[in-house]
């Protein structure tokens, strides 16, 4: 437990990590920056909960869906070949030891990228609220119920979209970790995620359309996709982050047997 405390104090205290939650909340507000404009330069007031309105679109925005692979594994997914190449693990390893060690670092990897979608998705919320708040009018008192109601339904699929967006991001920063790892070159860090999302979506939409599910947007956004199911793209993220973290373990075991 004291080795992974370590590892995600490293994660979040990392300029990448500062670097990509900035990029997020960049992306969020490229994906609202109409009504919000538009909201701040007329006069008058909008309707009650705009604000969350507006966040809701920042977090589903393609902006953000399209730079998630690569924000996600910026602060962490290349730490272990750059920790290897610069000797750091021979001292570290010892005192750490070596199971612990990948342990912690692949679970350190995963955190890092469901973190930086926690702290984009604050961050957007803080600047959302700041500018739309004070615009926004009251409620009938008549109609509180109903708009209680409807407050609680949008804030539930606020933190519905957010957990997509947290699993998705572990799962891609652990894909650049294990691609990293695998080739000991960190710049695959940003590189293969970024790829494979590409590849992903270009396959899915233009070659074999009626395979919803290998559409990475889908795991993220909400999709007909699953049917019924309105996390079943956050499952299937978490399911393939579990396989990816696995392989990830093989191959930093593999790496450091063979230094």
């Amino acid at each position: 437990m004291q080795v992974l405390k370590l590892e995600m104090q490293r994660a979040l205290s990392s300029r990448g990590f500062t670097g990509a939650a900035a990029g997020f909340l960049c992306c969020a507000l490229l994906g609202c920056w109409r009504p919000v404009l538009q909201t701040l330069m007329e006069p008058g007031l909008r309707e009650p909960d705009f604000s969350l309105e507006c966040l809701m679109q920042s977090l589903s925005s393609r902006y953000l869906l399209l730079t998630l692979p690569v924000l996600a594994a910026l602060p962490y997914a290349g730490s272990f070949v750059e920790d290897l190449q610069s000797r750091f693990l021979r001292s570290y390893l010892p005192r750490a030891g070596l199971d612990a060690f990948l342990r912690s670092r692949t679970m350190a990897t995963a955190l890092s990228g469901a973190a930086v979608m926690a702290a984009g998705a604050l961050l957007t919320a803080a600047v959302l609220f700041l500018l739309l708040m004070p615009r926004e009018m009251r409620p009938d008192p008549l109609m509180q119920q109903d708009f209680e109601a409807a407050r609680l339904a949008l804030a539930g699929d606020i933190a519905a979209q957010e957990l997509r967006l947290m699993l998705s991001g572990s799962l891609w920063a652990l894909v650049g970790a294990a691609a990293a790892a695998a080739a000991m070159n960190r710049y695959l860090a940003l590189a293969v995620p970024f790829i494979a999302f590409y590849s992903l979506l270009i396959l899915s939409t233009r070659y074999l359309p009626d395979l919803g599910v290998l559409n990475p947007e889908n795991w993220i956004a909400p999709s007909e996709v699953w049917g019924p199911l309105p996390l079943g793209g956050a499952l299937f993220a978490l399911e393939l982050a579990v396989g990816t973290g696995f392989t990830l373990l093989l191959v930093m075991g593999r790496r450091l047997r063979d230094a």
